[in-house]
């Protein structure tokens, strides 16, 4: 009897050791998670980053509203960590990402264990089993969003645990207690991304329909599940509890019944939906092309080979993991706007990744106790494809990544007081938004994002913000352009800046200087244009390739700025500014001072230059060729052949013998 008590705490310990799973070795799965912990603060982003991040850690900090439908769960959990974690916001809610990384060792390891049961003598296999599962999250895909501050590794460990513990349902009748739990998992899931959930669920479907058909699930256990997940969706009660908030950035003030269905439908996003078939089959032949050499394609195949290969009496089927990659593939496929080089669509991977990750992992343990050399290969094979495609793990950079940060801190430190920024690129609006509402840093300058100009809200919210602004028409002709142009010609003596050339041309203003932005208005100070390139030079050479989009984002800034110096007439220091978007890793500059002398007399830019291949950032192959157009105007000829031949063996179809020379046809 005095046993009991023991037993009964050792069964307590070792539930929360297993995080509820089941798992039966603890010990190395919480090895390696602490090691892949480790891993992911040592390559953490230390500033500001590309695309939505910014946008995130704004919302955690002040407790305001993200981006529709609203992430709530990631939001509170974030401000947890900034308001306990003694670091700057940035890195504490970097912390977060790499948390939930490393804790979605444990459920991967419990799914793959339930493929393949181990001795319980066996610490040898398990060791290997979580060093494959290691392995296999640290691919780019899964360590991208967990060095950043994002909402990917939050959904992923949740999927990844709902996995788990539906593995673990195989007694003769599912409890109401475990169907709510399952549908408590899910739901938490939808309450930081809801498509992860959705996803999660239709690849479980199948064994849910199994279990009902075998009359393991009574009706009861289903009302728990369907009930539990709807509770666990009142995380988005928050959405409507900060959507009067008048004093922090409030994303679409969803605050009545319109509102509330214009954020919860989408509406900002709604270009992006509607995908005809045609275009979803050519969008899946480039998410093909990309995953091959990406190493996810042989990530996905091997896992979802070991699940159907050993999850013949595995709860969730032989088919989950399949079927939860094949849904997040055409997910992504199904956006109007796809471009296989943006971050987001790569960190939606991260579930499908995980669940595959177990698969691969079961089969390495299984072929270790029957053919050594057989798990060598597929270990082997598994850590070429996790590790060694772009960036490899032995050239991530991104805890020097300054960039995006010395960027935008630049453009506001050398504006007038007062200016306008007229800007659209998500590496322009989410970092200075982050800058200004955050760190408080030159709260004067006023930012127009023309994404949101034809959002009623945000123009509530920058009056909030800069009461001094005059007064102008909100509504009149001329769409999108038109409201900004009233908007600046109601404030005629502050200054303007756009990001580039067409941006001011949309406006019906003249570029007269360019610094980090381009000034078009009035033009009475000078821009340090010069130092402006060295410094993003510098940025750049900190990390070379080595820390995804902030690459292309530096590529993309150095395309705005050549391309409007060169419309300027200033050849020389369009070239100069083109170079430093263009990483170490591909090569010296290839011209001297004496070639970039004969620039002087080149004349202007004509229109823009029509691109083959689409880019979601930047391309510093385009950089490259456009130098080698400007070396072949000025008649230098070698300089210009050397920087093409560069672009084409970098894969540009523009740079391609045989193809005419656009600098000819100019």
């Amino acid at each position: 009897m005095s046993d009991a008590p023991d037993r009964a705490w050792t069964r307590r310990v070792r539930a929360v050791a297993s995080l509820g799973t089941a798992l039966s070795f603890t010990a190395p799965a919480w090895i390696g998670a602490l090691a892949l912990f480790v891993y992911d603060l040592a390559t953490l982003a230390p500033d500001v980053t590309a695309y939505d991040s910014p946008e995130l850690a704004t919302a955690a900090v002040q407790l305001g509203l993200s981006h529709p439908i609203g992430q709530p769960l990631h939001t509170l959990i974030g401000a947890l960590f900034v308001r306990l974690l003694p670091f700057a916001p940035l890195t504490a809610l970097g912390v977060c990402s790499a948390t939930f990384h490393a804790l979605t060792v444990v459920p991967v390891a419990a799914i793959a264990e339930r493929l393949t049961p181990l001795d319980r003598r066996s610490m040898v296999g398990a060791s290997v089993q979580v060093t494959s599962i290691v392995v296999l999250l640290a691919c780019v895909p899964i360590w991208e969003c967990a060095t950043r501050v994002e909402v990917y590794t939050l959904s992923c460990f949740g999927v990844a645990w709902s996995f788990a513990w539906a593995s673990r349902l195989d007694g003769p009748r599912i409890t109401t207690k475990d169907a709510a739990i399952l549908g408590a998992a899910l739901g938490l899931t939808a309450s930081v991304n809801a498509y992860h959930a959705v996803l999660a669920a239709l690849a479980l479907a199948p064994a849910a329909i199994r279990a009902l058909r075998d009359r393991r699930v009574p009706i009861a256990s289903v009302g728990a599940l369907v009930v539990a997940g709807l509770l666990a969706l009142t995380p988005y009660a928050y959405v409507l509890a900060v959507g009067a908030r008048t004093d922090v950035l409030v994303w679409g003030a969803p605050v009545d019944g319109d509102s509330l269905r214009a954020y919860f439908g989408g509406a900002d996003y709604a270009r992006n939906r509607g995908t005809p078939l045609a275009a979803m089959l050519d969008h899946a032949i480039a998410w093909l092309a990309w995953s091959v050499p990406s190493g996810v394609l042989v990530q996905l195949v091997i896992g979802a080979a070991g699940h159907a290969l050993l999850g013949r009496d595995a709860p969730i089927g032989r088919v989950a993991a399949s079927l939860l990659a094949l849904a997040t593939v055409t997910l992504l496929c199904s956006h109007a706007v796809f471009h296989v080089d943006i971050v987001d669509y790569q960190n939606y991977l991260a579930p499908a990744l995980a669940v595959c990750a177990a698969g691969s992992s079961a089969l390495v343990v299984r072929a270790w106790r029957e053919r050594p050399a057989v798990a060598v290969l597929v270990f082997s094979v598994c850590a070429a494809a996790s590790l060694l495609p772009h960036p490899s793990i032995i050239s991530r950079t991104r805890a020097r990544d300054h960039a995006l940060g010395l960027a935008v801190r630049g453009a506001l430190d050398e504006a007038p007081e007062g200016s306008f920024f007229v800007v659209g690129d998500d590496h322009w609006v989410a970092p200075l938004l982050y800058v200004q509402e955050v760190e408080g840093h030159r709260r004067d300058v006023v930012i127009l994002a023309t994404g949101l100009s034809s959002s009623s809200w945000y123009w509530d919210h920058l009056a909030r913000r800069h009461p001094e602004l005059e007064p102008f028409a909100l509504r009149g002709p001329g769409g999108r352009s038109g409201r900004l142009r009233r908007r600046l010609d109601a404030s005629p003596d502050r200054a303007v800046f756009v990001e580039d050339a067409d941006a001011a041309a949309e406006l019906g203003l003249t570029p007269c200087d360019v610094g980090f932005l381009v000034r078009v208005a009035p033009c009475t100070v000078s821009l340090d244009t010069e130092g402006d390139t060295e410094a993003l030079a510098r940025a750049l050479d900190a990390i070379d390739v080595g820390s995804p989009a902030s690459d292309g984002a530096l590529a993309d800034i150095a395309m705005d700025r050549g391309t409007t110096l060169w419309r300027m007439r200033r050849v020389r220091e369009a070239v100069l500014a083109f170079d430093a978007g263009v990483p170490p890793s591909m090569g010296e500059p290839a011209f001297t001072d004496e070639d970039l002398d004969a620039l002087r007399g080149v004349g202007a830019l004509g229109g823009s230059q029509p691109w083959r291949e689409d880019a979601a950032l930047g391309d510093a192959r385009r950089l490259l060729f456009l130098q080698g157009m400007a070396f072949a105007v000025a008649g230098r000829s070698s300089a210009s052949e050397t920087l093409r031949a560069r672009a084409a063996a970098l894969g540009l179809p523009e740079a391609s013998p045989g193809l005419p020379d656009a600098a000819q046809e100019r």
